[in-house]
C-alpha cells in the first residue's frame, strides 16, 4: 500500500491508470492523478494563432 502525497489516502499499486504506470508514477492515487491531469489552468499569455 502505498499513501498519496496530496490527499494522503492509502491505495494500492495495482489500481493505478495506464498512464501512471507508464511513467511509473508512486505518488498519487488515481483520483489525484486524474484531478491533476484534467485541470485547467489560465495563463497569463495568450498567444493568437496566426
Amino acid at each position: 500500500m502505498q499513501a498519496c502525497v496530496m490527499c494522503s489516502s492509502s491505495f494500492d499499486l495495482s489500481e493505478r491508470v495506464f498512464e501512471q504506470r507508464l511513467i511509473d508514477d508512486m505518488d498519487f492515487c488515481p483520483r489525484c492523478w486524474q484531478d491533476i491531469m484534467t485541470m485547467e489552468y489560465e495563463s497569463e499569455s495568450v498567444f493568437p494563432i496566426q
